[in-house]
């Protein structure tokens, strides 16, 4: 079966995308299923696919180290940003829709402009893959998780603020700003929470039995959700910490979680190449999405750089455009 990686709705929770191993994305009906478009263009395998705000755009980050963005309507490519040297992990639109953010094997992170595909800033100093990167609240900060067992909140202003912790590589990290939290993800089995302005762990979550792969904020901020190579997603309660739910449908390991705008559902994206829509009240399976129509493709893995020893040396480079 192919890996299906992420998972994400549309703000009005009407569809959901995925990306897999299979080089393919695909636009799916929350609501039935069905599949709507299948976006092909990749040459390895995509990491990662969101939809922009207005969802009248999807990005998708891929194997081949480019980044494309695509027409929600009609699938169609309207743009390829190049320049990574490694495989893109992860990427993002700002809330504005007009900059894209991304994160690559190449230890570095890239802003991006929709309209005119160039390479606006490069951020510098991770000492690893560079797992995710996401713009906070205001888009004038960045957030970052890599291999090097941090994850950094990057300001033009104030520099760099680090977050410190894990014992392994940090796979994802995502910020809350009605709760003002980070969460951070990692192969140490463990998923944390951090008061994003002082950089302080005030919980750690545990209860995974194999490496964390994503995790994700509701937008109220009350809850998280994790996503584990022991086959289940956790729902957490954020003000204590506590496990509420363990989704347990999955036959291999989770890689991508979602919640809906609403709130109302739970998504979950697994190796065993299905993706899980939830009813978030009960933790009861809506909807199983499964493709059963691959195309074919040559056979690519995950390559992971080795780890280097040197020591995280933040900085920005930066063009006349502001962040």
């Amino acid at each position: 079966a192919e890996l299906v990686w992420t998972v994400s709705f549309s703000q009005d929770g009407e569809f959901v995308v995925t990306a897999s191993q299979d080089c393919s994305s695909k636009l799916w009906n929350a609501r039935n299923g069905g599949c709507v478009r299948t976006l092909i263009g990749h040459s390895k395998w995509v990491a990662s696919a969101r939809f922009a705000p207005d969802h009248a755009l999807i990005v998708t980050a891929s194997g081949d180290a480019t980044t494309e963005i695509w027409r929600t309507r009609t699938g169609v490519c309207v743009r390829t940003f190049m320049g990574h040297t490694k495989p893109v992990e992860s990427a993002c639109f700002a809330s504005t829709g007009k900059r894209v953010l991304t994160a690559s094997g190449d230890e570095t992170v890239k802003i991006w402009c929709v309209r005119t595909g160039q390479c606006m800033q490069r951020l510098l100093g991770h000492t690893h893959w560079v797992r995710s990167a996401c713009f906070l609240s205001s888009d004038k900060q960045i957030l970052t998780a890599c291999g090097d067992k941090t994850a950094a909140v990057w300001d033009v202003m104030s520099g760099v603020r680090t977050f410190t912790g894990h014992f392994s590589t940090v796979t994802s990290a995502c910020f809350s700003p009605t709760r003002g939290l980070v969460l951070t993800t990692s192969e140490d089995c463990t998923a944390k929470l951090w008061i994003a302005k002082a950089g302080e762990c005030v919980r750690t979550l545990e209860g995974h039995q194999n490496v964390l792969r994503s995790g994700c904020f509701s937008h109220d901020g009350d809850h998280v959700l994790t996503a584990s190579q022991d086959m289940t997603a956790k729902l957490w309660n954020t003000r204590t910490g506590v496990c509420v739910r363990t989704l347990e449908t999955h036959a291999e390991g989770v890689a991508g979680v979602s919640f809906s705008y609403s709130g109302a559902r739970l998504a979950t994206a697994g190796d065993d190449n299905i993706a899980i829509l939830w009813d978030m009240r009960h933790c009861s399976v809506l909807l199983a999405i499964r493709d059963r129509e691959r195309r074919s493709r040559s056979t690519n893995s995950l390559k992971i750089s080795p780890r280097r020893s040197s020591k995280f040396a933040p900085r920005l480079e930066l063009d006349p455009i502001s962040i």
